[in-house]
């Protein structure tokens, strides 16, 4: 039966070991990609997020209700530079790749 392990993987060498050791078949990294849309570009590149998700999961209770994004005001220069990452992630349309597709 395939295992896919969740919570807190946003490593690209932390991944690797899970998955080439067999401790898991697939990981979930849910918040980590909200936090850092480009992450995957950035694991590509052998590099870390300059502004790694902090897992308060302030996204997994506002998204509820709110557009989807990282709500850790924290991790941003100010309360407008979180704002436009949320809206710009959430009127992205593009099919490139680089955000989610209009459904």
């Amino acid at each position: 039966m395939p295992v896919i392990a969740n919570g807190g993987f946003q490593d690209r060498e932390v991944i690797e070991g899970a998955l080439t050791s067999g401790a898991c078949d697939m990981v979930a990294i849910g918040r980590p990609l909200l936090a850092n849309p480009d992450l995957l570009a950035l694991f590509k590149q052998k590099q870390a997020p300059e502004r790694p998700c902090s897992f308060c999961s302030l996204c997994c209770t506002r998204t509820s209700v709110l557009p989807l994004g990282c709500y850790d005001q924290g991790r941003f220069d100010s309360a407008e530079a979180m704002e436009a990452q949320i809206l710009r992630l959430s009127a992205d349309t593009s099919t490139d790749g680089d955000g989610p597709a209009a459904a």
